[in-house]
């Protein structure tokens, strides 16, 4: 027990090379995961992304760069502005910011064969109603997404989303009667905050995610660049 323990705290410090855990770390996550809900096979568990694109237009140059989700605010050459990725309801798992003690672990399973399409074009970017290029992407149908909340060594909720027809389909799988202190539960539905994935905002910068997930790295961490090497991608 003390093994999966360290797993969990350790997550944040582990090679950020690839955005998935060892298959030794896997395996140890697996048990986590509550008896009564089935674990879709192939799914994976991932570290979540701490960038996000911001964007610029420099002396008539069209730019794009990555904020830091915990650390960046300052706009060089220019007033203070608050990054969105550090506040309110975007910051961490919803109903959980005054939550004391607990830890997130996201897992993804993508179909077998099917790519995740990625591209680039010109985007609305939140200041001055300005279009600059953007990255974007799109899960393909069947992708599904789950959020495995943890306190005192169990799970206390777990959070799935699945894209069907299109369309993204939330439920909470999952609820125990242990919770952390401060736990507020879900406040708005999964679709109030999902949706709004890779929007930007009058600070120029984008929510993280794209495509109604907001922590799946599919960019090369704090890389302007998508992440061939680790997702299925496919461009258009």
């Amino acid at each position: 027990m003390r093994w999966i323990v360290a797993v969990l705290l350790a997550a944040s410090t582990a090679s950020a090379q690839s955005p998935f855990y060892s298959d030794e770390d896997q395996a140890t996550l697996r048990q986590y995961w509550p008896a009564d809900v089935k674990f879709p096979e192939g799914m994976k568990f991932y570290r979540q992304t701490r960038h996000s694109q911001r964007f610029a237009n420099t002396n008539g140059v069209d730019g794009i760069t990555m904020v830091h989700r915990d650390q960046d605010d300052v706009w060089q050459n220019a007033e203070t502005v608050v990054n969105p990725n550090r506040i309110f309801p975007f910051r961490v798992s919803g109903g959980m910011d005054e939550a004391k003690g607990w830890q997130s672990r996201t897992a993804v399973y993508v179909p077998p064969g099917k790519t995740i399409v990625v591209w680039q074009q010109r985007s609305p970017v939140g200041r001055e109603r300005q279009f600059l290029p953007k990255l974007h992407w799109s899960y393909p149908e069947g992708t599904i997404f789950a959020d495995m909340l943890v306190y005192e060594r169990q799970v206390f909720e777990l959070r799935m989303r699945k894209k069907a027809r299109g369309e993204w389909h939330s439920r909470v799988a999952y609820v125990s009667g242990v919770k952390p202190p401060g736990h507020t539960g879900l406040k708005k539905t999964c679709a109030d905050c999902h949706s709004r994935a890779g929007d930007s905002t009058d600070y120029g910068t984008s929510w993280r995610g794209d495509d109604g997930v907001i922590s799946a790295p599919i960019l090369v961490e704090g890389v302007v660049r998508f992440d061939f090497d680790n997702w299925p991608l496919e461009q258009r």
